[in-house]
């Protein structure tokens, strides 16, 4: 989390941890109200809002992190020619590589150290934030869903920068709730698992239309639970996430990706484009647009590139539906949980910017989820997937 200032300090903010509190309580809500609306004024009720101060006081113990600032350097372990090559993908603007005995980080040279762009808290790093309700009212609702709540940030969530590609993972170790009881985190695989069905988060929508309308949990979300390497860390294990899904959706540069023949599965993309960058005007958007907005594509051959943007004035991002957390407790191997929540991808009737000429609707259906669709798929078929994971399990209704 930053500072004041991003590039020098980074800090642990109560402000930032009840916003990704707030986040997962809205992600088990709609499973609980099926109603936008409902779902405001209870969020409101519990967290506040600009009328009304929140049912629940914070306070925040943290403990003592060296924070790492900008332009430092952080070790990290190199077994072939591509380590750390996911870590800058997925941390695109957080990372760059340093190449040992050389003054400045290029990729594509062999990495033996990631270089920060700005401040961060490194792991091992623990908290503890105690909360009080207040008032009698519905109090021991507010309990059971904050205790939910918290499971779930510590099971899949995270803060900070790139939280949704596994960036910033939160691990809830303990948590003592009301009249003594205490709950200790899984630390197999198969534990976190039940832990995940216990909170029962893929029922049925109540909504007549089933279109979810935020980022939540329904009967269409998917999670899919991957077991890291014996002595293998999370950063490890992060790393072979993110070029996972770098072979799945990269083109490559001259047909290569992290040293082998691009895949190339989304050669209409690529096409259209390259035709969009050389100002011809297109009536599609990319595939891969799903994986969150805005998207830039470069072409070598053109030395020049473009974006694909929404187009609306209220909105000039959609963040990915697929986020990405590791799990590890003390010196238990991490999993990986990768966790899809489908919803309106954007309001009705927004269109994206492709390149400069071209504007498209982009409509919410099946259809629109099949890239990310076929990335967990691979994930879960050792027969498609490069990186081998001793266990792949899919949690969904």
């Amino acid at each position: 989390m930053a500072g004041a200032s991003a590039k020098v300090n980074a800090e642990l903010r109560l402000a930032g941890f009840k916003g990704a509190l707030r986040f997962w309580w809205r992600a088990m809500g709609w499973q609980r109200f099926a109603d936008l609306d409902q779902v405001r004024s209870e969020g409101a009720r519990i967290f506040g809002d600009a009328t009304a101060q929140s049912a629940v006081l914070f306070r925040l113990g943290a403990g003592l992190s060296q924070s790492c600032s900008g332009g430092d350097c952080l070790p990290i372990e190199v077994e072939d020619e591509t380590s750390g090559e996911g870590l800058l993908y997925l941390g695109a603007g957080l990372w760059e590589t340093v190449d040992t005995g050389k003054s400045g980080g290029r990729r594509g040279a062999r990495p033996t150290e990631l270089r920060v762009s700005r401040a961060c808290l490194p792991a091992p790093f623990e908290f503890t934030v105690k909360m009080l309700v207040r008032g009698a009212d519905g109090q021991d609702v507010i309990c059971q869903e904050l205790e939910q709540s918290l499971k779930l940030l510590g099971l899949v969530g995270g803060i900070g920068a790139r939280s949704r590609r596994g960036f910033g993972s939160l691990t809830l170790v303990e948590l003592r709730a009301p009249a003594g009881r205490v709950w200790k985190a899984p630390q197999t695989l198969e534990a976190l698992a039940s832990e995940l069905e216990a909170l029962k988060l893929f029922g049925a929508s109540g909504s007549a239309s089933n279109r979810v309308p935020y980022t939540a949990f329904s009967k269409d979300s998917r999670v899919v639970l991957l077991q890291g390497g014996d002595n293998e860390s999370a950063a490890q294990l992060l790393d072979r996430v993110g070029k996972e899904m770098m072979r799945y959706r990269s083109w490559g540069k001259k047909g290569v990706v992290l040293g082998q023949r691009a895949e190339k599965n989304f050669r209409d993309d690529h096409h259209l484009m390259q035709s969009a960058t050389q100002g011809r005007r297109v009536n599609g958007h990319p595939k891969r647009i799903v994986f969150g907005l805005p998207q830039s594509y470069y072409f070598s051959s053109l030395r020049t590139g473009s974006s694909v943007t929404p187009s609306g004035l209220d909105v000039d991002r959609r963040a990915s539906p697929l986020l990405i957390h590791i799990h590890q407790v003390s010196d238990e191997r991490p999993v990986a949980v990768v966790t899809f929540l489908p919803a309106d991808f954007l309001p009705d009737g927004e269109e994206v910017s492709v390149g400069k000429k071209s504007r498209v609707e982009v409509k919410t259906n099946e259809t629109l989820w099949e890239p990310i669709h076929g990335f967990l798929d691979r994930l879960l078929d050792a027969s498609r997937s490069v990186e081998s994971f001793d266990v792949a399990r899919e949690l969904r209704a």
